[in-house]
């Protein structure tokens, strides 16, 4: 019997609109966290961030349901959510627990910022590959299992209708929609169209390019991020804008801690509106991925009222471009 790998390379979806022939598509929840796959074997969990580092220890409260599922071999692809008071997935309380590697605090963690796995397709059982079998059939496997409970969680999808799923979508604030074509394979480390997502709101993964001093109480730490994106996946480098809205004194430290040792004299982006380097305290290689929400774009390629979000360290850098909006 084939080994259960240990990582694959997760299929991404393409930003657009939902497709209009429903029949074809399954719809779901996009979920507000961070992308793992899941290996059990032989009763150990073992889970890995989007670019294959192993981060089993960050999240040890998931291993209850991983034993709970009984003698089985998985290789699952899902995400990882931490809830709000109200019910909802919310970043900003992921943050708290996505950069912290020491295990005793990760403990204390989990009983006041739990987490939970949201497990949407499966990708190998039984020590047998499923990617080559349409989503339909690797859906039925997935229900199947009964991954609900001890944190763990099966999303509901709505087969041929997105209505239902855009209406709780839009009922509870979520972040958005993901339609999975139903005969599509599963594709590793494609963005395909075979699956597609819709944003509720405008969001974008940036690189960070700079740093600009805060004032007043910030005074000596960073204020401001500059950010920019890559124009294509072998495009330019462009200027994006500023972002200091929505950091706060944790926040400031994580990026501080992260940007250590990347310094450099210049700017990194290719181009820019006038007065982008303006102000500047300094330069950073863009190797830090954010992610920020905005309400739209300029026509000189800057975000208008940008909020940070947080960090983003499950994500290669060289992936980032700018997504169209609806």
């Amino acid at each position: 019997m084939p080994e259960t790998p240990r990582f694959v390379e997760p299929m991404l979806a393409t930003a657009a609109s939902l497709p209009l022939d429903e029949a074809r598509w399954s719809f779901e929840v996009k979920w507000d966290g961070v992308r793992v796959i899941a290996r059990i074997a032989e009763g150990r969990l073992e889970l890995r961030s989007r670019r294959g580092g192993e981060v089993t220890p960050r999240y040890p409260e998931l291993a209850s349901g991983a034993a709970a599922l009984g003698d089985v071999d998985l290789l699952l692809d899902g995400e990882v959510v931490a809830l709000d008071e109200s019910g909802r997935p919310s970043f900003e309380l992921l943050q708290r627990r996505m950069h912290v590697t020491d295990a005793a605090a990760q403990r204390r963690l989990s009983a006041t910022v739990p987490v939970r796995f949201v497990a949407f397709d499966v990708l190998w059982a039984g020590g047998a590959s499923l990617l080559r079998l349409p989503y339909r059939e690797r859906r039925l496997r997935l229900v199947d299992l009964g991954a609900t409970h001890e944190g763990w969680m099966t999303p509901a999808a709505s087969v041929g209708a997105a209505a239902p799923i855009l209406d709780f979508v839009t009922g509870h604030g979520l972040e958005g929609v993901v339609a999975k074509r139903l005969d599509s394979t599963y594709q590793p480390g494609t963005r395909s169209g075979a699956w597609i997502k819709q944003r509720s709101n405008h969001r974008q993964e940036l690189l960070v390019c700079g740093w600009i001093e805060g004032t007043g109480q910030l005074s000596g730490t960073i204020g401001s991020l500059v950010v920019g994106y890559h124009d294509g996946p072998s495009g330019p480098f462009r200027y994006a804008g500023r972002v200091g809205s929505g950091l706060s004194r944790r926040e400031i430290a994580v990026v501080t801690r992260k940007l250590v040792g990347l310094e450099r004299p210049d700017p990194p982006f290719d181009s820019g509106p006038p007065g982008a380097t303006d102000g500047v305290t300094g330069w950073v290689e863009p190797l830090l991925v954010v992610e920020v929400e905005f309400t739209d774009w300029t026509q000189s390629g800057v975000l208008r009222q940008p909020v940070f979000l947080g960090v983003r360290d499950d994500r290669d850098p060289s992936s980032v471009v700018r997504e169209p909006t609806p």
